[in-house]
């Protein structure tokens, strides 16, 4: 039942995008594929040459005598499908047209389908389709692929040089952290351990102004002023000391940024151990 398909695309008429239609030349169609030949409101049929003004396919008229039959091979649920993996003429394997059993010779690109000469006026004629004998068509496809493995190879050398780079530049930045944590280490080791020997002053200094509570006699009050003395110096070399640390992650890099604030610190304590000298 060849003539109730498309003589191009060779799927059956339907009533929907390949219903068949009429060219004043007397040609049928079908609506899908005479859409694809018009260009600049031209349209020439693919059996005939024939060139006709037509704006859409549309403007044709329905072949009523061929939708007819098709609504009536429906109404019997007679399908005119045909059991076949493609819907555009071609070759369905590398030798062979499904349609014509002529040898291919010729490769559409458009469709990427290899075709034989009688399939090829058919895919000439669609907009859009682009042919090759078969022996161009190879070196072609061969070039075309060569090209795409050579791009896809050199977008991997460049993302495999980044990500190198990149996971070199995460390495350095770990062992800078690293390095950066032992030396906090270290810092927080080393405040500690002022704030034990400042805690020992403290409470000897503490224990100095008990012993002059206590003082009985002139003498014994004279030497524990001398022994307050004492220890109110070493306390305040202590304080004087450690707020002075000059290290790379000391105090006075921590107030690097409020340096006024931490001068008048220093002024007010100074000024304060001197009056208590």
């Amino acid at each position: 039942m060849d003539f109730l398909e498309c003589k191009v695309c060779h799927i059956p008429y339907d009533e929907d995008d390949h219903r068949p239609r009429n060219a004043p030349c007397g040609h049928e169609l079908c609506t899908a594929c005479i859409r694809a030949i018009i260009k600049d409101d031209i349209y020439m049929c693919p059996k005939c040459r024939q060139k006709h003004v037509v704006k859409v396919p549309e403007d044709l008229p329905v072949c009523f005598v061929l939708s007819d039959v098709i609504r009536a091979f429906k109404s019997q649920n007679i399908s005119l499908r045909k059991e076949t993996k493609s819907t555009v003429t071609g070759a369905t394997n590398d030798e062979v047209c499904n349609v014509h059993n002529e040898a291919i010779g010729h490769w559409c690109f458009k469709c990427q389908l290899w075709i034989c000469v009688e399939c090829l006026d058919s895919h000439n004629i669609l907009a859009g389709c682009s042919t090759a004998t078969t022996t161009k068509a190879m070196v072609d496809i061969k070039e075309k692929q060569s090209k795409n493995i050579d791009k896809l190879l050199n977008i991997f050398e460049e993302d495999t040089k980044y990500l190198t780079c990149k996971s070199q530049e995460l390495k350095d930045k770990r062992q800078e952290h690293l390095k950066k944590a032992e030396q906090y280490g270290e810092e927080i080791n080393k405040i500690g351990n002022s704030l034990e020997q400042g805690n020992s002053y403290k409470e000897k200094l503490i224990e100095s102004g008990i012993f002059l509570l206590t003082a009985s006699t002139p003498q014994a009050l004279s030497e524990r002023i001398k022994m307050t003395t004492q220890r109110k110096q070493i306390l305040h070399s202590w304080s004087v000391k450690n707020l002075r640390i000059d290290t790379p992650f000391g105090l006075r890099k921590a107030l690097k940024e409020e340096k006024d604030v931490y001068a008048e610190i220093i002024i007010k304590n100074e000024k304060r151990h001197a009056k208590l000298s």
